[in-house]
């Protein structure tokens, strides 16, 4: 797999865990400080996150991190 793939993959397994959890686009860029369009590219592996965003994801989503990962 290569980088493009695996943050294709990973921002896959980010947004169905917050569509899991009934929470917007929205929300998530409010929590994190960042733009719903941020949010957006996150989630579409357009753009890349950093450790720090990644973390503070999961923990406002109310996930482990592992388990993003094993959905990868």
């Amino acid at each position: 797999m290569n980088n493009k793939e695996f943050y294709k993959a990973l921002g896959a397994a980010l947004r169905e865990q917050r569509e899991a959890k009934d929470l917007s686009q929205q929300y998530i860029a409010d929590k994190l400080g960042v733009s719903k369009m941020t949010v957006s590219r996150w989630e579409t592996g357009q753009r890349t996150m950093s450790a720090k965003h990644f973390l503070r994801y999961c923990q406002v989503v109310d996930v482990n991190a592992d388990s993003i990962f094993d959905r990868t």
